[in-house]
């Protein structure tokens, strides 16, 4: 047994899931994994005895619900599992819903009341998986993508879910050894001065090449933040788009580079530290490096986000707002970050003629304001630029002007426009 809750212990209670498997029922079940959602900063703010305390309390009203009918276990930490027998598929979701209302009810400590969540990962009996750790694994996968997608839910397991955690293991594998293997490469897209449409600079954009195969960053970006690769390819990155941007200004073409930076990588402490022995090691120029941060930034420590930014600055680097309009800021708050460069979403753009205008009105009067460029992304058409020249957006960066480059084409086509 375990000794806080008085719930099976793991190895009890795969012997009483594997007798249930064992005894030729053909009754089915569902094999519940419960992670509770806020524990850790419970447990990190308040501390072990008052983790503890939740623990036990969250034991207790699960248990409240079972009545003794079916095996329960205390998986780990804050993980538990539950073997739910029941006549129908019906009876499930009502069952997992009254689980995650009373998980969801306030715990009292001392004078004040702290909460937590869950999320519950389901594989059923037989269908998921006739033997007990085919079930739990299935579950636990169940679970984890349910995290993933809205905490505080309910996820099935499914043979597509299956298809997508191997594959998801399989680019963690190999994107391991994606930089040493030369998987990885930069390519560029240009950034134009309205009107006179004079290149300025470029934005990296990363490429992988995994065995012929083009993996699209919008896959392989969250699996390098979700398994901690983020950060080596981040400051590779910026290494290496520095370093082509050296080899184009000795060829006479002076321009600035743009590179994306995950939140993660842009939150972490050492990061303005790494960039700066990368800015003395290269010789680059600061003020032609943007670092471009999306607005999911700002769902984070604003304190610390407006440190990191003022610190990028005194070192001459210009930052950037990227996505502008789609996420978390407003134009309100866009004047207490003292960012550089607000870069406008491509879906205000492709409004251009209609809702769209009036929001680039309102950036770039806001921005003007308090000393702000503006740059417009994802231009496509002639009209989108006339456009955006009338109402005075400074530079335009899109397929109207052209797609991203590799190095070589890139090279070819600044000696056309500079």
């Amino acid at each position: 047994m375990d000794r806080l809750t008085g719930f099976l212990n793991r190895t009890a209670f795969l012997k009483e899931l594997n007798k249930i498997i064992n005894s030729g029922t053909s009754t089915p079940f569902a094999l519940l994994f419960i992670d509770l959602d806020g524990f850790k900063q419970v447990n990190d703010s308040l501390g072990h005895e008052v983790g503890d305390k939740v623990i036990k309390e969250t034991a207790a009203r699960i248990a409240s619900l079972s009545q003794g009918g079916f095996p329960i276990c205390r998986w780990g930490g804050d993980e538990f599992l539950l073997a739910y027998t029941f006549s129908t598929p019906e009876d499930i979701e009502p069952f997992t819903q009254q689980l995650i209302d009373i998980i969801n009810l306030p715990h009292q400590v001392s004078q004040s009341k702290t909460w937590v969540g869950a999320s519950i990962g389901i594989a059923l009996y037989p269908q998921h998986g006739t033997h007990y750790d085919t079930l739990i694994q299935n579950a636990d996968m169940a679970m984890y993508q349910q995290k993933r997608i809205e905490k505080g839910k309910v996820g099935y397991f499914n043979d597509s879910l299956r298809l997508k955690i191997i594959r998801e293991r399989f680019l963690s594998d190999r994107l391991v050894t994606a930089i040493d293997d030369n998987e990885l490469r930069l390519v560029f897209q240009p950034i134009v001065r309205n009107k006179t449409e004079d290149v300025v600079g470029v934005e990296a954009l990363l490429r992988w090449n995994l065995d012929g195969e083009e993996i699209s960053p919008v896959e392989f970006i969250p699996i390098a933040e979700q398994y901690g690769m983020i950060k080596n390819i981040g400051l590779w990155v910026v290494e290496k788009a520095c370093q082509q941007i050296i080899d184009l200004s000795g060829k006479g073409k002076d321009l600035t580079v743009s590179i994306n930076v995950s939140t993660i990588q842009f939150q972490d402490i050492d990061f303005v530290a790494h960039v700066k022995a990368l800015m003395t090691r290269l010789s680059f120029e600061p003020s032609r490096l943007h670092i471009e941060i999306t607005e999911s930034v700002f769902a984070a420590d604003k304190t610390a986000l407006i440190n990191q930014i003022k610190a990028l600055q005194e070192l001459n680097i210009k930052i950037s707002i990227d996505d502008f309009g789609t996420g978390y800021s407003s134009l309100a708050s866009m004047q207490n970050l003292g960012v550089d460069i607000v870069k406008i979403d491509k879906s205000f753009i492709d409004e251009i003629h209609s809702s769209g205008s009036n929001i680039v009105h309102a950036v770039l009067q806001i921005s003007q304001s308090i000393g702000y460029q503006v740059v417009a992304e994802g231009v496509e058409t002639i009209d989108q630029v006339e456009a955006l020249n009338r109402i005075g957006v400074h530079y335009l960066q899109g397929y109207y002007f052209s797609k991203p480059l590799e190095v070589e084409q890139l090279t070819h086509y600044l000696n056309d426009h500079l």
